[in-house]
């Protein structure tokens, strides 16, 4: 019994402990991320992320500022205008659920059409977004949460629209990262295969990469792990299928 009243100590020793160490080590990768992205581990500081103080404050704090950074990033609509349409082409991949993206994935990056990092300046029927307006806002949640790929692709398209190319290649190669990190690690077929995410964000930005709209999602457990099972439909394809998540170091909402 006194052996067990001492580990049973020890464990609630050790568990602040291992906090503080998921939280230096996001601390560690967040520095070489920002001075080297392309040379950065981004699912291991995805889950240091996860398992650290900032992943616990960024998922209290976070939803306000990722909508002013929506509302900052769209073409005000005219009134009368149909909601469902006013500045879809001006979504960066990555954005919106189930909407934007040109077809390339993750991997590509590039801007057009599709609204990835670099496309244009104005929505449809809307007026001219303020990049300045928009930059001020994707900063605030990188500085919350550097893993919001969003934020990135946002800050990557207004630094483009201004001739800033060297921080919009750094927002864009950040962004890159980041989904990579999510894909290039599972295929997302079954649930033996799924892919690794911190936040139902991260989710919706694996669709939009891939333009995949969603109708669903369904939550499983299987052998000791969560999954979110998401129904989505393909429009290229003209295809509906399912994406596996596995879902166990996705950061709790309070």
């Amino acid at each position: 019994m006194f052996v067990l009243l001492l580990m049973a100590a020890g464990l609630v020793f050790a568990l602040p402990t291992l906090a503080q160490d998921q939280s230096a080590q996001y601390e560690s990768l967040l520095k070489k991320a920002n001075s080297d992205p392309a040379s950065t581990d981004f699912k291991e500081l995805r889950l240091a992320f996860a398992h650290s103080k900032y992943g616990n404050a960024a998922a209290a704090n976070e939803d306000a500022l990722l909508e002013k950074l929506r509302d900052a990033s769209q073409p005000k609509r005219p009134e009368g205008g149909d909601p469902n349409k006013a500045g879809d082409s001006n979504r960066p991949k990555g954005g919106d659920p189930g909407k934007g993206g040109d077809g390339n994935g993750p991997r590509g990056g590039g801007g057009g059409n599709g609204g990835g990092p670099g496309g244009g300046g104005r929505g449809p029927g809307g007026p001219p977004i303020n990049p300045t307006d928009v930059i001020k806002a994707a900063q605030e949640v990188i500085d919350l949460n550097f893993t919001e790929s969003f934020a990135h692709a946002t800050a990557s398209k207004a630094y483009s629209s201004l001739k800033k190319t060297k921080e919009a290649k750094f927002h864009e190669d950040v962004y890159t990262g980041l989904l990579n990190s999510i894909v290039n690690n599972g295929d997302g077929n079954a649930i033996e295969t799924a892919y690794t995410v911190i936040s139902v964000n991260e989710e919706m930005a694996v669709l939009s990469a891939y333009s995949l709209e969603k109708k669903g999602t369904e939550a499983v457990s299987q052998g000791g792990h969560n999954y979110d099972v998401v129904t989505v439909f393909d429009k290229a394809a003209n295809q509906t299928y399912k994406i596996y998540f596995n879902t166990d170091n996705v950061i709790k909402k309070p």
